[in-house]
This record gives structure tokens, sequence and C-alpha cells, in this order.
């Protein structure tokens, strides 16, 4: 392994492994924790996925991540997305960040909040927050009409 981040991460990830997966199996079923900043759980809607991760600048981030392996494809599904905004809003309890992501071929649907890996004094916080993002998520996607979660 290679960094102490690497290793927080590897650390993290097999703590919030063991908790969620007491809460919700299927989010964690059989998977391996690894030293990344992020992780990837099934949506159940075809070309996204839901991804738990500690982004750049401090901040920890939950969101839909809209990549079919087609730019247009993911550019309509977006569109898709983003017409039901305001139900899946009031179903999610506050804002989404709907980010189109011009430079990259995927596009998301994110919430955020601040966190550092490296703050182990907060990793409780964190694994708290993670898994309450994801039940609403998947409850603004249900409301919303999309299949599959």
């Amino acid at each position: 392994m290679g960094s102490s981040k690497d290793s927080h991460y590897l650390r993290f990830w097999t703590v919030y492994f063991e908790r969620t997966s007491e809460l919700h199996p299927s989010w964690i079923e059989g998977r391996n924790p690894l030293p990344r900043s992020f992780i990837t759980q099934r949506s159940g809607i075809p070309g996204t996925n839901i991804s738990v991760c500690f982004g750049r600048g401090g901040k920890l981030r939950h969101e839909l991540y809209i990549d079919s392996t087609d730019a247009i494809e993911n550019d309509s599904l977006f569109e898709d997305f983003r017409s039901r905004r305001q139900a899946m809003e009031a179903a999610y309890g506050s804002q989404l960040d709907f980010q189109q992501l011009p430079t990259k071929r995927g596009c998301r649907i994110a919430s955020h909040t601040t966190g550092d890996v490296m703050r182990e004094d907060h990793w409780n916080e964190y694994i708290r927050w993670f898994p309450d993002a994801g039940v609403r998520l998947r409850l603004a996607l249900s409301e919303a009409g999309f299949p599959g979660r």
C-alpha cells in the first residue's frame, strides 16, 4: 500500500462496510474495501451507480453518477433527472447539486458536506452521514419515478 492516506481510506471503508452492511447489506454485498477515496454501489438504474467519496478540498460527496459509456445518452438521462429535480429535492429533503461535468463523459447529482479521511475523530460522523444521504437519495429517485433502487 502506498501512502498514509491510502491506509486511512482502507481502514475507513473497512469500518464503513462493517456498519453499513448491518442496515443496508445490499449496498455492500460481496465487496471488499480498497485503499482509495471512493466506493461505488449499484443504483438499480441502468447507466448509473451511486458513489460515496472523499472529494477534493475537504468534502464528502454522495452522488448518483451517470455514465452509460455514451456521452449523448448520459446527457439525455441527466436531463431526465433534471426535469424531475423538484420532486427529487422534495423527497431528499434539501437541495441537490446537479453537475453536467462538461469536461467529462459522465454527469452527477450530488450532496456534499465537509470531511477529511485523515480526521479519524470524525469518522463516526461520516459513517452516519453517508448512509443517511444514501437512504435519502434512493428515496428521491423512487419518488421521482425512477425504477430499480
